[in-house]
């Protein structure tokens, strides 16, 4: 659960990203009426640091540090649907999606 809510708020909060690895350790908090806190410590190209915290009543549980592997995404021309051999091109048969920067084709 810790993987997948700061991964969901890393891609809310930095649109042009999306996360490809995350580290967080397995934890069992004893109790469901926790709180937690992230906070974004450090931020690269290619990695987010974060130190997230979880709280017991109103106390420190524990603490610990995390590392996002992340990838930019660009905008990219792609088909809209297939596009059969010898068809002229046309705007209806493009469209544009966000796409990891290692795999969007140049040009």
């Amino acid at each position: 659960q810790i993987k997948q809510k700061i991964k969901d708020f890393l891609e809310s909060k930095y649109k042009n990203i999306k996360v490809t690895s995350l580290y967080a350790p397995s934890l069992t908090v004893p109790s469901e009426n926790f709180k937690d806190n992230i906070q974004i410590k450090d931020k690269g190209k290619r990695f987010i640091r974060i130190k997230y915290t979880i709280y017991l009543n109103n106390q420190i549980y524990k603490t610990f540090w995390i590392t996002a592997r992340v990838e930019p995404l660009v905008k990219a021309v792609v088909a809209a649907r297939n596009i059969p051999k010898g068809k002229i091109i046309t705007t209806e048969d493009l469209t544009f999606e966000k796409l990891p920067e290692r795999t969007a084709k140049k040009g």
